[in-house]
């Protein structure tokens, strides 16, 4: 199979409880991977979403939530994906579902190991053997709706563009509060603005990474080495490892909806943010400058224009665009790969895109937050 070595080398054996057979060998043209963590309240609504879906045969997919908590969760969170469990267990779909229990028992996962990341993976990893090479594999949140067209757009999508991977638009969903809606809608404008701006400045990094936006090929998951085991930003890495290894396609309609709740699980992402929102913190001061902009774009345009010359030269040019561009280059790096990278280039081409694999969306990301 397309996906052994990878299993092997990489994957998670994850041994799990009595989730519903399903049927040995079968083979779905879409995966849809959801961690579920104290979700029981907003998960039926993301599964309703599923069963609303138009324009597709909803016998061809597969939907595996990954109930999961650590081994030191709180007695409240165990009990919530308990109830998880039951609801996945009476739920009433016109699709195959089905959940992995990373919760219960001696199915806990350990405190170092648990996160989005780990539970997508966990998913992502055993959606495979129910998978050829071109059954596309989706990432969602619990607390997601999505389109009625969400699976027809999407599929449609891959077939006219020969996608390999592919990501949606997105909104947020409005909450009843309108102060609280303003700070979503401005989070929201931030995350596609910084996009839009980094996409202009001839990175290919210029896209949102947001978890339930994104999908790709199964044989795409397998050849990039599978979802980063991360507790945060777990779509931020994959999405950037797919990227060195492919395009990503954008397809650009609103069919996912995330929820725009609070939460203190994770460092960053939207609950987060929201939270400091609501503490006073403003969106506007995580904007980049427009210098920061420009100058990527200056450094972007100027090394691309260097291929087969001297790091000497790539200094010069560096000092012409901004004093202190050569102190972030030193420190990320580059004049210690500069050779390599002109050696492994036989086309300019070839070194545009050695290049872009190591000036990749982390080092951009600070590059605009050095000049800001």
């Amino acid at each position: 199979m397309f996906y052994s070595n990878y299993l092997k080398k990489r994957g998670i054996s994850f041994h799990v409880g009595n989730f519903p057979t399903l049927e040995a060998g079968k083979e779905f043209l879409s995966i849809i991977t959801i961690p579920s963590y104290s979700e029981s309240e907003y998960l039926g609504i993301t599964l309703n979403s599923l069963n609303e879906q138009l324009d597709f045969n909803l016998s061809n997919l597969l939907v595996i939530v990954v109930v999961n908590n650590s081994v030191n969760d709180s007695r409240n969170i165990i009990d919530d994906n308990i109830k998880t469990i039951e609801l996945i267990q009476n739920f009433k779909s016109n699709y195959n579902l089905t959940y992995i229990d990373a919760s219960t028992k001696n199915n806990a996962l350990p405190d170092n190991l648990s996160g989005v990341g780990y539970a997508r993976k966990i998913g992502m990893d055993f959606a495979l053997k129910y998978s050829n090479g071109n059954t596309i594999l989706h990432c969602l949140d619990a607390d997601t709706i999505v389109s009625p067209l969400y699976l027809s757009k999407i599929t449609n999508s891959y077939q006219l563009n020969k996608a390999r991977a592919l990501i949606v638009d997105f909104e947020h969903q409005m909450d009843s509060s309108e102060e609280f809606n303003k700070h979503i809608k401005d989070y929201e404008n931030f995350l596609k603005k910084t996009a839009e701006n980094i996409n202009k400045s001839g990175s290919p990094y210029g896209y949102v990474a947001l978890g339930p936006t994104i999908t790709c090929l199964a044989w795409t998951y397998v050849k990039v080495g599978g979802m980063v085991r991360k507790k945060a930003t777990e779509d931020f890495y994959f999405l950037q490892q797919i990227r060195k290894f492919t395009n990503i396609y954008f397809l650009n309609e609103k069919l996912v909806f995330p929820s725009s709740r609070l939460s203190d699980r994770v460092y960053l992402g939207t609950g987060f943010r929201m939270n400091q929102s609501i503490k006073g913190e403003k969106i506007k001061n995580l904007y980049y400058s427009e210098d920061s902009f420009k100058i990527l774009r200056k450094s972007i345009v100027s090394i691309l224009s260097l291929y087969n010359e001297t790091s000497i030269s790539l200094k010069k040019e560096l000092l012409s665009i901004d004093s202190s561009l050569n102190l972030f280059f030193l420190k990320e790096g580059l004049f210690d790969v500069w050779e390599k990278i002109n050696k492994e280039s036989k086309t300019a081409h070839q070194f545009e895109l050695q290049f872009h694999k190591w000036f990749d969306n982390l080092k951009t990301l600070r590059l605009l937050k050095f000049y800001s």
